[in-house]
């Protein structure tokens, strides 16, 4: 028996993309192959796999190395081929699985069987019904869906079908179509028809079978048994990516030693191969070969792409490193600012090295040569002269070491660029002879310029000089690519040559870092950037706020450097710049009075660790330092260092008194308690004597205080309290007496019981009393009689209370005795008696049996329940009452019990008739109910049967029915069961048939009866029977009835339909597949053929079911046009054939002309996207414009912008315009805060120039002129608030300006304030010389204070509007003498002093 073989088929997407990746490549196994496989037009095609050969025992697999994703809509086709082997095996599966691309590479199932998680739909050429691999297939061809590798269409995991089909091994290609909708989760599968799903399947599959995971492979596997057929399949598009064969290594360029931040990097271009013809490779990101690299990491990705649309990727990195001391992202060897100190390499202690051209040579406008092994180009707009030798080269100085040798000469108006094979840094250029003694000479040049040496030489502009017979040495500082000069006036002649400094730098503090990587060159502790006077508010030693920004020259951004020229950057000392004022730090202290009420602090009392940054020696001094009597203070400490820089802080002096005050207490007192055994205190504080050492009136308090009721003796404490809150205290003792008896209530009176001797022993009945005492909350009840005495009458009962001062009160109550002990009984032993035929039994007297006593009454009467003579049919409980003559009472009981021996009586029913089942056997019914029986006490007799109910026999059988009742008498009877068979045969009618007609039209009806299993339920000899007989040909449909009737007679009869087919389908053959061009200017082409005419042994029709007729406009891309032929039975062929029309007509673009832009505030342009601006067309449509720089890149010179078209197809084109871009931007300015400044010891202030104290920077423009209002050198005599005003302008006109106050104050030497005190005044009330005042023009902001001979100030007042002092202090007239005045200004300081005398 042939093994069943299937074929699993995965989905891919097609129409709609949804591919986990464009890259569809395949992994093939075992017998798969791809090597020139053959599709649905004979043709060799590059995407056709063949999964077996027409072999024994193959198996192949092909699976798509990428998932698709199921959370998207799918459209699947394919071209499938069955073979051509009607009698072949095994068929094809289309699936999809989630775990490996090598599944499929061995057999058993053809390596799906078993695989869980999976979906396969089933294409099965052979029936398996057999053995271990029954799969319940039907008869025919069918299809199925099933899940998770079982192949059992009879099992769960059988989600659709199987559905039969026509014969698929007839040598036809087939076209295959799944459609999953990812929303309505339907899954539908077409076959040949594809307008109506052969098969489908709702449900959620990414749930149910993947868990969830959307993400799965697709692929095909097949395999072949003993019997085999050959199994193929195309995807109807080139699903399978190209590969690239050759992609660059990544790899790293360093480009420290050189003078440049990227590096020129050739690579050779990727290239891509496909399975399908050619590709086109493309880069997408990246740089071309050849290209400047940045420093940094620059990745390129190259794509290659095959006819299909169909891609892979290559990617490589090339890494340009280099040293990076400051860690911007910019290399030291471009770097103009290697540790961002804000100031210039060039300016950080270089050491100039000059390297001379070797002698320039050339022809026409050109001439080479090369500086320390670089070469360089020079070009001019004229023809280049030479001379022998340098003009007058004894003039240049000999430390240049300047070569004489062959020099380029210059006598026209010429524009001159100097090109370099690789950047050079610090080019120098030698001028020699420029202009003469009649002409000046400028020239231009395109960047500043530092002039080394000259004579006769002026720079007009850091970009231009001039000469009078000048020679000059100048040097353009940083590196260059190129630089260009322009010699605007002609003359007699000039010589030109060419050099470079290549400098190293210094290590003024021979650490071992050179001066431009060091942040304190000098090694004084004060970093670079603030000795040059730069900004550096975090301290960093980096200029400005950290983290910086720079430029692509490394230079800080946004942050005012690069303006400092302070000279004490080398100086090795602690500049000013550096000198940080002193720390005060203050401490709050406490600190407490003496015995006089007083304490005095110094410094040191509060100074809580002050400092200075630079360790100088501080001086302290204190605001106030006491005697301070209590209470709290404000210090203030000031810290002064020797360099005039000072801090103060403020310590708060809290001042205690801790000396409590002295208290005595009076001497110990007694009083009595009230009614209510309370007291309530006097004011016992009038009896105390208090003093302190400052209070003198200390006040004293009373605890308990005064009012206070209290119930016991008491201790009363004095408490003295100062006006600190200091405390002192004294005690005292109060004694109350109690003199007042407790009351009694008894209770009512009480009645108890005699015991079993009518005798009583008496309680204690004081827990029954109620007393109370106005002291005492638990006086001693007592009790007579005593408890425990015996008595055997009714008793007066006394109680009596007494309190704890031994006051006491009394009271009596009766006790009545009473007897309630009941006799005691005891009854006899169970009894036992019998029913009688009516099941009961009359009573008997039992009383006699029973025995009594009582502790009183010598004769109890004794009572039966039930009484004598009661009738009872059940077993009875018999109680017996004893009653004394105090009617107390008691009670026994005993069982009385009952036994039943009468058996009960039974009646069966007659013998019974049934029929045996389907297995020819008889389960056994419950025929209990069907028998009589009685009983004389049981009414619910217990009735079992034997054999018991449920019990299978297979012949007639005797019934036993057995009566049991409660005490277990029994009864019993017995019947006969007779049983029969009624059960007609069984058998599963074929479904209907179809029989295929022989090249006669004709069909030989089989024997059905060997496809059909038969069965009895009790005869194995079945008489079986077929209309018609096998061996009768027909050639119409028929009916055909099959009948089985067993040995009892019973028949059963079915019928089916055989349909006669005609399975052998046409033939047809279509023209070979064309590949054309487009028509010019549109997006196609007309393309002609012959159309395919199919044949078959009958009549066929053939018809053109896709594509476009011959003569038709054939749109780009492919075209597939399918004829079918097809015959009167319906059996098909067809054959296709596509025509590809590839775009090969560029687009056109046109961009717009140059234009210019202005530039915004942070000397910047944002680009915008100009697609606008431009045209473009192309015949198919346009892909993808993009625009270099991008919409919204920031540029900061003039540009060029770069369109670049694709079109649909990926044809390029490309166009460009320049932009230029204008300053309009006005430089920042920032003035330095407010200033003061004193006159000096003339009382003149000479202004100084403040321009380097102004923080500037212009984004776009170099800075051209600051100028300064007043200007530097003004002179101001006067003390006045003067505002400075600062304005800047930069090369391109734009003005920006700040202003700032300067305070003029007076100095400390003399008195510049211009003020009259005249030395005596008499304020007689004469009108002469009253007052005394003070005289000036110079008074704002002064004041006056005026002492007497003992210090004390009498007066102070502004001397601006002041009325001047009288001559009186708190309104009293001052008596004749000399009197101290001190002017003083806002901060304290004593301007002028001297006397004035008073008189009167």
């Amino acid at each position: 028996m042939p093994l069943k073989r299937i074929f699993y088929f995965f989905i891919c997407c097609f129409f709609i993309s949804n591919f986990y990746s464009q890259n569809a490549s395949y992994d093939i196994n075992g017998t798969a192959t791809n090597n020139n496989i053959t599709g649905p037009n004979g043709l060799v095609d590059c995407n056709c796999f063949r999964l077996t050969s027409s072999s024994n025992q193959q198996v192949g697999s092909v699976w798509n190395k990428n998932k698709i994703d199921l959370n998207q809509d799918l459209h699947i086709e394919f071209d499938v081929y069955l073979g051509s082997n009607n009698g072949g095996a095994d068929g094809m599966v289309f699936g999809l699985q989630k775990i490996s691309t090598s599944i499929g590479n061995s057999g058993g199932g053809m390596g799906m069987q078993g695989v869980n998680p999976s979906l396969g739909v089933y294409l099965d050429t052979y029936q398996n019904i057999h053995f271990s691999e029954n799969h319940n297939d039907p008869a025919s061809d069918h299809i199925a869906i099933q899940k998770n590798g079982d192949l059992n269409h009879a099992t769960s995991n059988n989600l659709a079908g199987p559905v039969s089909l026509a014969n698929l091994e007839n040598n036809q290609w087939r076209r295959f179509i799944i459609d999953w909708n990812a929303t309505s989760k339907e899954f539908k599968v077409y076959l040949t028809d594809l307008v109506n799903p052969v098969v489908s399947y709702t449900g959620d599959i990414v749930n149910t079978i993947f868990s969830g995971d959307s993400f799965v492979y697709w692929g095909f596997t097949a395999s072949t048994g003993d019997l085999h057929n050959m199994h193929k399949f195309c995807t109807v598009t080139d699903l399978e990516s190209p590969h690239f064969i050759s992609c660059p290594n990544d790899n790293t360029v360093n480009v420290d030693g050189t003078f440049s931040c990227s590096s020129i990097i050739n690579y050779v271009t990727p290239q891509g191969q496909d399975n399908c013809g050619s590709t086109n490779e493309t880069q997408i990101a990246g740089l071309p070969s050849g290209s400047s690299f940045p420093f940094g990491s620059t990745t390129n990705i190259w794509v290659t792409t095959d006819l299909a649309g169909n891609t892979d990727t290559c990617s490589f990195t090339f890494n340009v490193t280099g040293t990076d001391s400051d860690s911007d992202n910019v290399p030291n060897s471009c770097d103009l600012d290697d540790d961002n100190d804000g100031i210039l390499d060039m300016n950080e202690c270089v050491i100039s090295n000059f390297f001379w051209s070797n002698a320039p040579s050339g022809a026409g406008n050109t001439s080479t040569g090369s500086i320390n092994g670089v070469g360089y180009t020079y070009s001019s707009s004229s023809a280049v002269q030479y001379t022998g030798g340098i003009f007058s080269h004894g003039t240049f100085p000999a430390s240049y070491n300047i070569p004489n040798q062959t020099a380029i000469k210059n006598t026209q108006v010429t524009s001159n660029t100097l090109t370099f094979n690789e950047p050079m840094i610090n080019p120098v250029l030698v001028f020699s002879s420029i202009g003469s003694g009649s002409v000046t000479v400028p020239i231009n040049f395109s960047d500043p310029v530092e002039v080394l040496w000259s004579t006769a030489v002026v720079q007009n502009s850091s970009t231009q000089i001039s000469g009078t017979e000048g020679y000059a040495i100048i040097r353009l500082n940083g590196i260059f690519s190129t630089i260009s000069f322009d010699y605007l006036v002609a003359e007699t002649y000039v010589n030109f040559a060419f050099g470079a400094d290549f400098i190293t730098f210094c290590d003024t503090d021979s650490d071992g870092v050179n001066d431009n990587l060091d942040l304190d060159s000098d090694n004084d502790g004060c970093p670079d950037v603030l000795e040059a006077g730069n900004l550096d508010p975090d301290s960093d030693g980096i200029l400005g706020n950290s983290p910086v920004v720079v430029d692509a020259n490394g230079q800080i951004i946004n942050q005012n450097g690069y303006i400092g020229t302070n000279p004490n950057v080398k100086d090795a000392s602690i500049d000013v710049a550096c000198n940080r004022p002193p720390i005060a730090v203050c401490k709050d202290i406490t600190i407490y009075v003496d015995a006089n009420c007083e304490v005095s602090i110094n410094n040191d009392a509060i100074d809580n660790g002050s400092s200075d940054p630079d360790l100088d020696p501080l001086l302290f001094s204190l605001s106030n330092n006491g005697p301070f009597s209590p209470g709290v203070y404000n210090v203030t400490m000031t810290v002064s260092d020797p360099d005039g820089e000072s801090d103060n802080c403020i310590g708060v002096v809290t001042v205690l008194d801790t000396i409590s005050p002295a208290i005595i207490c009076p001497s110990d007192q007694n009083d009595s308690f009230d009614a209510n055994c309370q007291f309530t205190l006097l004011d016992y504080t009038l009896l105390a004597v208090s003093t302190d050492n400052c209070d003198p009136n200390p006040i004293i308090t009373q605890e308990p205080i005064l009012g206070t009721i209290i119930s016991t003796d008491t201790v009363i404490t004095l408490t003295a309290t100062d006006a600190s809150g200091n405390q002192s205290t004294c005690q005292f003792n109060l004694t109350l007496n109690d003199t007042i008896s407790p009351s009694i209530n008894c209770p009512v009176d009480q009645n108890d019981y005699y015991t079993t001797n009518c005798d009583f022993s008496l309680l204690d009945y004081t827990s029954l009393a109620s007393t109370s005492d106005n002291c005492d909350p638990n006086p001693v009840i007592t009790q007579s009689p005593l408890a425990g005495t015996v008595v055997t009458t009714n008793t007066i009962v006394t109680l009596t209370s007494t309190d704890v001062s031994g006051n006491f009160s009394t009271c009596t109550f009766n006790l009545n005795l009473l007897d309630s002990i009941n006799p005691s009984v005891i009854c006899p032993a169970s009894q036992t008696d019998y029913y009688d035929a009516t099941c009961s039994f009359a009573l008997l007297d039992y009383t006699a049996l029973a025995t009594t006593t009582d502790n009183c009454d010598p004769n109890p009467v004794l009572v039966q329940t039930p009484i004598l003579s009661s009738v009872v049919n059940s077993d009875t409980v018999i109680t017996i009452t004893s009653t004394d003559a105090s009617g107390n009472s008691s009670s026994c009981q005993f069982n009385f019990n009952l036994l039943d021996t009468i058996s009960p009586q039974t009646t069966c029913p007659s013998d019974q008739s049934d029929f045996y089942d389907s297995s020819c056997s008889f389960t056994l019914l419950d025929y209990r109910s069907l028998l009589t029986s009685t009983d004389n006490c049981d009414a619910n007799l217990s009735i079992t049967q034997n054999p018991v109910p449920g019990f299978q026999v297979f012949s007639d059988t005797i019934i036993y029915l057995i009566s049991t009742d409660l005490s277990g008498n029994t009864d019993s009877c017995s019947f006969n069961l007779l049983l029969s068979d009624s059960t007609s045969p069984h058998f599963n009618c074929l479904s209907d048939q179809i029989g295929y007609l022989g090249q006669n039209c004709d069909y030989s009806i089989p024997n059905f009866l060997d496809s059909i299993a038969f069965s009895d339920n009790c005869d194995t000899n079945l008489t079986l029977s077929q209309s018609p007989i096998s061996g009768v040909l027909i050639n119409l449909d028929t009916v055909i009835t099959i009948s089985a009737t067993d040995a009892a007679g019973n028949t059963s009869i079915c019928s089916f339909n055989l349909t006669l087919v005609d399975t052998i389908p046409p033939s047809i053959a279509c023209p070979s597949n064309s590949i054309i061009g487009t028509d010019s200017s549109i997006c196609g082409a007309i393309f002609n053929y012959v159309d395919p005419v199919g044949v078959d042994n009958c009549n066929a029709t053939t018809t053109r079911i896709a594509g476009l007729s011959s003569g038709s406009l054939f749109p780009k891309g492919m075209t597939f046009n399918t004829f079918e032929v097809a015959d009167l039975f319906g059996n098909t062929n067809s054959c296709s054939f596509y025509v590809l029309v590839r775009d090969i007509e560029k687009p056109s673009i046109v961009c717009p002309s140059d234009t210019v832009v202005p530039l915004n505030s942070n000397c910047e342009y944002e680009v915008v996207d100009f697609i606008s601006d431009i045209s473009y067309d192309d015949n198919c449509g346009v892909m993808s414009i993009t625009q270099s720089p991008l919409d919204g890149d920031l540029m900061g010179n003039d540009f060029r912008v770069d369109f670049f078209i694709v079109d649909s197809t990926g044809n390029t084109n490309n166009c460009s315009f320049n932009v230029g871009v204008l300053d309009q931007t006005p430089p920042s300015i920032t003035c330095p805060s407010d200033k003061e400044s004193a006159l000096n010891e003339n009382c003149i202030l000479k202004l100084p120039d403040y321009s380097s104290e102004v923080i500037l920077s212009d984004l776009c423009s170099p800075i051209m002129a600051i100028n300064q209002i007043p200007s530097a050198d003004t002179l101001i005599d006067n003390i006045i608030e003067q505002t400075i005003t600062i304005n800047v302008i930069d090369s391109s006109g734009n003005v920006e300006t700040c202003d700032f106050n300067l305070s003029v104050k007076n100095n400390d030497v003399n008195n510049c304030y211009r003020v009259y005190v005249p030395n005596v005044f008499s304020p007689d009330g004469d009108g002469h010389n009253d007052v005394f005042l003070a005289y000036g023009i110079e008074l704002k902001d002064l004041e006056i204070e005026i002492y007497n001979r003992w210090g004390q100030m009498v007066f102070k007042d502004e001397l601006l509007n002041s009325n001047g002092w009288n001559g009186t202090f708190n309104g009293k007239d001052c008596p004749s003498g000399t009197y101290v005045y001190k002017i003083k200004d806002v901060a304290f300081n004593i301007r002028q002093s001297g006397t004035v005398s008073l008189v009167r």
